[in-house]
């Protein structure tokens, strides 16, 4: 059976995804995407057609998927990954659990199984793999990691369910929805449609009273502390978040960021931790904690007994984590940006009780500031390639201007130490576990800012994880070359510190770990000169800044490059 007919629901479904802001589909195909290739060819041919997004050959899922995450990331909007049924979107993986952990919107399509079996309809079963991917509940695979799923059943649907897909993606809290459709509505001729105009509500901010109130508690606080993650996801809330601290005399730390969200050089940066005590916590009788999901570790450290905790963000309460307990005596939903200016805005109103005790206090910030990167200084001042050494030698040549993508997981402290971002929009970081995000994200991250210089830092555990081969493909056929450091410590160095922290006198801490060890080393450098890159090896200082350097140098001219750099920390 054959078609004649000019305009199919396909053609209609890609061309709401662009009527819906989507630039980049992000695509590994199947016999379930038949008429989208050819509706992509269709359109390609033609040049009165409707736009339609750009499409991205991918070699694998977890690319696509993290790829739309990095571009997400560093553009604000929500792109499109095309899976292969069942099978594909099982290799969505744990690009899932990032969109998921990091808050970044996409909208994932896969086609399932066709329908018919005797020819009843076009685009019905072919092949026999038609009844091998056939499964019971597709949509069920992925229900827990999206915030929306839905399987289309009729060609005429497919504008309204973009529409509400991409809606609810970039709803606060922003994260992946999931929409599924069988090749016989793909193929229904469609005589016209009508995209609907269905955007994401507005920023919304709490009620008036309810901040004076607040930004009264912190004119009477004596130590006032902020703790963030991602505050500085949104344009101009950076920006926010240092008047609001400057007008409260506020002190603010990172908490494994995956945003710069204040300014590194700012004298009210109190540094970045992980897992890991903070002074500034131990004396604060006021905390914020400011789109903040795990603030502090009850184990390690907690607030004083005494102090009020205050929960500021988009999902103050975490929703979409199934446990946790950490306590709070206010919590306030809205728009981090629009919170922030509403507080400033207040402080303006309500005098400080004691403005020589407010100036003290900025003093003793700016003098820990200092003295903390004079200790940052010191840790990277060796004759020896350490990680904090490799990630200053990043920072000195590749500038604050850089988009850095930061997945060195156990090192992320030190790294972030070392980088001291203060370009708002230039970080990624990882939120959850899903490792492997670097490498498509800093992908993504070109294609979204293709004038930019896209850096991606991970762990060589990281780095084989993110299917680096196809990556570099991906990066040499779409013209989105970035430089790429390995920091390799020959293993996996987080399975190792946990099993020492619950047994350190145990079996396998005598034995020196060896299931975190790679004892029989690749050589990583090599894997990006089969898709026409440039591998270094370095070990030693001076061999890593002129490997940097050279590096973006091609990088610039058109070439990725990988550094493998052998630390030894």
């Amino acid at each position: 059976m054959s078609t004649s007919f000019t305009q199919t629901a396909s053609d209609v479904f890609l061309e709401s995804l662009s009527l819906g802001g989507v630039e980049v589909a992000f695509s590994v195909f199947g016999t379930d995407h038949a008429g989208l290739i050819e509706s992509w060819a269709k359109h390609q041919a033609s040049d009165n057609m409707p736009a339609v997004p750009k499409l991205v050959i991918c070699q694998h899922e977890a690319v696509a998927m993290n790829g739309a995450l990095g571009f997400a990331h560093f553009s604000g909007r929500a792109q499109a990954v095309i899976a292969h049924v069942d099978v594909g979107t099982l290799n969505l993986g744990a690009g899932l659990h990032n969109s998921l952990r990091n808050r970044l919107p996409v909208l994932v399509f896969a086609g399932i199984s066709p329908w018919t079996e005797a020819g009843e309809r076009f685009g019905g079963r072919d092949h026999y793999v038609h009844w091998m991917q056939d499964v019971y509940d597709q949509r069920g695979s992925v229900r827990q990691y999206v915030k929306w799923e839905y399987e289309v059943r009729s060609g005429a649907a497919f504008p309204p369910a973009v529409a509400r897909a991409l809606q609810v993606a970039h709803s606060n809290p922003p994260g992946a929805v999931y929409m599924t459709a069988a090749r016989e509505p793909l193929e229904e001729p469609i005589a016209d449609y009508r995209y609907p105009s269905m955007p994401a509500p507005v920023p919304s901010v709490p009620p008036d009273h309810v901040l004076r109130e607040l930004a009264a508690r912190l004119r009477q606080a004596k130590a006032p502390l902020l703790l963030t993650t991602s505050a500085g996801a949104e344009a101009g809330a950076v920006e926010a978040l240092v008047k609001f601290a400057e007008t409260f005399v506020v002190p603010v730390v990172e908490i494994r960021p995956f945003h710069t969200n204040m300014p590194a050089d700012h004298v009210l940066h109190q540094g970045y931790f992980t897992d890991a005590k903070i002074d500034l916590l131990e004396q604060a009788d006021l905390v914020i904690s400011l789109d903040c999901p795990i603030p502090w570790v009850p184990v390690i450290q907690a607030p004083r007994d005494d102090a009020e905790i205050v929960w500021i963000g988009i999902d103050p309460v975490e929703g979409r984590l199934p446990m946790r307990s950490l306590h709070g005596d206010l919590f306030i939903q809205g728009n981090t940006r629009e919170v922030l200016n509403a507080l400033t805005r207040l402080g303006g109103t309500v005098p400080a009780p004691d403005e020589a005790a407010l100036r003290a206090r900025l003093d003793r910030l700016a003098a820990s500031h200092a003295a903390q990167r004079e200790a940052w200084d010191r840790d990277a001042a060796t004759d020896e390639l350490t990680v904090a050494h490799l990630a200053r030698l990043v920072a000195q040549v590749c500038g604050d201007d850089a988009l850095v993508i930061n997945e060195t997981v156990t090192n992320d402290t030190r790294v972030l130490r070392q980088l001291r971002k203060s370009k708002p929009g230039a970080l990624m970081g990882e939120a959850g576990s899903g490792l492997g995000l670097g490498l498509s994200a800093a992908f993504g991250a070109k294609l979204a800012r293709p004038d930019a210089d896209v850096v991606c830092l991970q762990g060589d555990g990281c780095y084989i994880f993110g299917s680096p081969s196809a990556v570099h493909w991906g990066a040499r056929a779409y013209n989105a070359p970035f430089l790429t450091i390995v920091l390799n410590n020959g293993g996996w160095r987080a399975v190792a510190r946990s099993t020492a922290l619950m047994h350190p006198d145990g079996h396998a801490a005598r034995a020196g770990f060896p299931e975190g060890r790679f004892d029989a080393p690749s050589d990583l450098a090599r894997i990006v000169e089969a898709a026409g890159g440039v591998g270094m090896t370095v070990s030693a200082p001076e061999e890593a800044r002129k490997a940097i350097e050279e590096g973006l140098a091609l990088v610039r001219a058109g070439t990725s490059v990988v550094i493998n750099a052998h630390v030894v920390d």
